[in-house]
């Protein structure tokens, strides 16, 4: 909330389970989840200061699989360590911050967050990072920078790769990791711990100045998917090809739903666009909020849309109410006002995925 306050909703009904007040300083908050669920993290990025939250769902190791207990939600801890935390990256128990303005990659062991925050700080580059968080690698691009680096969890570089312009936007699925870029997607391809990279063009047509500068991905797809001007891009990392794929609008808001099945699509008119996540077909579409005020002023909280599967969250920042939208039939499920102090800036859904006995 623009109050710095923090809260933690039930994704089935909309109950408040957690107000954290004033967790942070006033201003537009950024809220994520890591890969497993179990925590969040809350970012006043003006403020340079990031608040941990505990989930409440705990995974628990038992027989061969993962229990699913639930404990209490609360807030683990804060992190100062780094100056204008901007792109939060995550895997399988890390995440981590670039700091652009201290030039440094905060990142956050989740082995052991519940019993302590253990941080480590990866020197880098003042400048716009987008980090990619490997085994023992990190990939670092830079919108300044003309290039891409390869280093390790000390800051040492070990590759570089040159001819890289202001790249923005990162994902990885499998042994790739795709950089939007100028005139492409870079795709980087691990083998070990040696990476080639290679630019995938844009497609032929795309207008001089439009770039894909967002980029995500998902283990049951093959492909990247990009935002490109008034559409979508479809890059294949095998093939080094890409598709552009029209839409009715410009994208504002968009990514891969947990299912694989889905890419989902919050447009500049305020429609919800449901998309095959193989062939980019619209497969529905439903009016969710009001269309973008190109003449609103800086600061003003905007939609924000987080995915589940097959579900879809839209945060309605002008009534600060939280649409459910089921995303096989495309319809409003349910709607959820959220009365607290302050307007939504951002949400995140917490999805943990374990067996409740």
């Amino acid at each position: 909330m623009t109050t710095g306050t923090v809260a933690v909703l039930d994704a089935h009904d909309g109950d408040v389970e957690a107000v954290f007040p004033n967790l942070l300083p006033e201003g537009s908050l950024a809220v994520y989840a890591n890969t497993s669920g179990e925590f969040g993290y809350a970012v006043n990025r003006a403020a340079s200061v990031v608040a941990v939250i505990d989930s409440g769902q705990m995974l628990v190791e038992h027989d061969g699989h993962e229990d699913l207990v639930f404990g209490e939600i609360s807030v683990l801890g804060f992190i100062r360590d780094g100056l204008l935390p901007t792109h939060f990256t995550t895997t399988v128990g890390r995440s981590g911050f670039y700091n652009d303005e201290s030039g440094d990659i905060t990142v956050i062991d989740e082995s052991y967050l519940r019993d302590h925050l253990h941080l480590d700080i990866v020197p880098a580059r003042v400048d716009h990072g987008a980090p990619v968080l490997l085994g023992d690698r990190l990939l670092v691009g830079y919108v300044r920078e003309t290039f891409l680096e390869v280093m390790d969890y000390d800051g040492r570089v070990h590759q570089t790769f040159d001819n890289v312009l202001r790249a923005h936007g990162q994902a990885r699925v499998g042994r790739y990791s795709a950089f939007g870029a100028v005139d492409g997607v870079l795709v980087v391809t691990q083998t070990g711990n040696s990476f080639d990279a290679q630019l995938v063009p844009n497609p032929a047509g795309t207008p001089d100045g439009v770039r894909t500068g967002t980029v995500y991905a998902h283990p049951r797809l093959e492909h990247f998917v990009g935002n490109l001007g008034d559409g979508l891009v479809k890059v294949d990392p095998v093939a080094k090809t890409s598709t552009a794929h029209a839409l009715p609008t410009r994208p504002w808001r968009f990514g891969i739903d947990r299912s694989g099945h889905y890419i989902v699509v919050l447009g500049f008119d305020g429609v919800v666009y449901v998309l095959d996540a193989q062939s980019f077909e619209i497969k529905g579409s439903v009016a969710a909020v009001p269309a973008r005020d190109e003449n609103a002023p800086t600061g003003t909280p905007i939609p924000a849309l987080t995915l589940g599967r097959r579900i879809a969250y839209v945060s309605d920042p002008s009534t600060n109410r939280i649409l459910e939208i089921h995303l096989d039939d495309a319809e409003i499920e349910e709607v959820f006002t959220v009365e607290i102090d302050g307007t939504i800036t951002s949400i995140s859904l917490m999805v943990t995925d374990g067996i409740i006995h």
